[in-house]
C-alpha cells in the first residue's frame, strides 16, 4: 500500500497523472439571505457599477412571497468557479418591457471575459456574445423569443465543450459551435430585472 502511494505521488508530481477537480453544483434560490441585503454575499461577487439587492416579490399566482435578486445598473453578479461542461438554469423577470437582462457564463476570475446571452427588449429575440474587456463579438442571434413580457420565465444554457445551447422554457432558440471556445469559467447575470432559482449542474464527462 505504501509503495502504491509513493508511486502515485511521484506520478502526480511528474505530471503523468492530471487530476481535475470539478467545482460543486450551485443551487441558490436566495431564501437564505436577508431582505434588503446587497451583494456580495454567499458565493456571489459583483463586478461593475450595478447593485443587486434581495427583494420580496410575489410568485406569478400571487400566493407566495419569494426572495429574489433585484438588479439595477450595468454590473455583473457572478460566482467564480471553473465549471467546464454544465447546465445553467435561471429564472428571470423583467421590470419593464424595455429591459434587457443578461446571462453570463464561462466567465474568467474577474468577470472581464466570457460569454453573454442578451435577452432583447420587447421579446425581440436573443443574442449570444463572446467578450473580452470592452471587445464584444456577436456569435449568433435569433429574432424569435418566448413571450416573457414581464413574467418569470426559465432560461437554460447548456455548455458542452465547444457547443452552446440556449433554451427558454425548454424550447431551443440558439445552438452554436465555437471554433475557438472558452472552455471553463463561472456564471452570472446582470441588467435590469429580477433573478431567482439559479442552478448549475455539471455534465458528466
Amino acid at each position: 500500500m505504501r509503495r502504491f502511494i509513493v508511486i502515485l505521488i511521484i506520478a502526480l508530481m511528474s505530471g503523468c497523472i492530471n487530476i481535475q477537480f470539478m467545482p460543486p453544483p450551485l443551487n441558490d434560490d436566495f431564501s437564505s439571505y436577508n431582505l434588503g441585503e446587497k451583494a456580495p454575499f454567499g458565493p456571489w461577487k459583483v463586478k461593475g457599477n450595478g447593485t443587486f439587492t434581495i427583494t420580496p416579490i410575489f410568485s406569478e399566482d400571487n400566493k407566495v412571497m419569494n426572495k429574489v435578486v433585484e438588479a439595477e445598473g450595468d454590473g455583473i453578479m457572478y460566482v467564480d468557479r471553473n465549471y467546464t461542461n454544465f447546465v445553467y438554469y435561471i429564472d428571470i423577470k423583467r421590470k419593464k418591457l424595455i429591459d434587457s437582462p443578461k446571462i453570463y457564463f464561462r466567465l474568467n476570475g474577474d468577470a472581464t471575459a466570457g460569454y453573454c446571452i442578451v435577452v432583447e427588449p420587447f421579446d425581440r429575440g436573443y443574442k449570444l456574445y463572446k467578450f473580452n474587456g470592452t471587445k464584444w463579438v456577436l456569435l449568433n442571434q435569433t429574432y424569435n423569443a418566448a413571450p416573457a413580457e414581464v413574467s418569470f420565465f426559465r432560461y437554460m444554457v447548456i455548455a458542452n465543450g465547444n457547443k452552446i445551447t440556449f433554451k427558454v422554457n425548454a424550447y431551443t432558440y440558439i445552438t452554436y459551435i465555437d471554433k475557438n471556445p472558452i472552455l471553463e469559467g463561472g456564471i452570472g447575470f446582470g441588467g435590469q430585472g429580477y433573478f431567482d432559482n439559479v442552478r448549475v449542474e455539471p455534465l458528466e464527462e
